[in-house]
């Protein structure tokens, strides 16, 4: 599936919103269990565009069909993370970051819509999702975002796995 997305994102081949969504979130289903595997033997995992970056490009595509709960519920089952971090960054200084612009979805206009889904998904759950202002050096943010994680760490293997969707 991962070859398919590949070809997707490169703009090979095309989909439908809608089924775009659902092809991400098989794509993460299918991830669980070696994912589960590793936290039981203690591997922490730190997780790069997982279910709710998902829900911010679909919604940031405009499909005034595809509402956030129908969005949410594709990830239904996942593993929900201990914690979210938001690198918050303006998008004049994303873009000139190596590699922008590859991608399908690697646009101003697309990246500001991204930008303003996520920041309601943050907004929502003030809780579960941690802002970090991802303008300062690479230094000050990773040491930001490690006194962020530091505390979740030595509590993280005590708990049970919690999943999307769960209360």
């Amino acid at each position: 599936m991962g070859r398919f997305i590949d070809r997707y994102l490169k703009k090979e081949v095309e989909m439908d919103p809608r089924e775009a969504h659902l092809v991400f979130a098989a794509n993460r289903q299918g991830l669980m269990s070696t994912m589960k595997e590793k936290l039981r033997s203690g591997t922490h995992l730190i997780v790069d565009r997982y279910a709710y970056s998902g829900i911010a490009y679909t919604l940031a595509k405009g499909d005034d069909s595809i509402t956030m709960n129908w969005a949410k519920l594709a990830d239904f089952g996942e593993l929900k993370p201990d914690c979210v971090v938001f690198l918050d960054l303006p998008q004049e200084k994303a873009q000139r970051r190596s590699g922008f612009g590859d991608e399908r979805f690697e646009t101003d206009d697309f990246q500001e819509k991204v930008y303003g889904v996520m920041k309601t998904l943050a907004a929502d759950d003030k809780e579960l999702w941690k802002v970090v202002d991802a303008s300062p050096s690479v230094d000050e943010v990773a040491e930001c975002i490690w006194k962020l994680i530091e505390p979740l760490l030595e509590s993280a293997s005590r708990k049970p796995f919690m999943f999307i969707g769960d209360k």
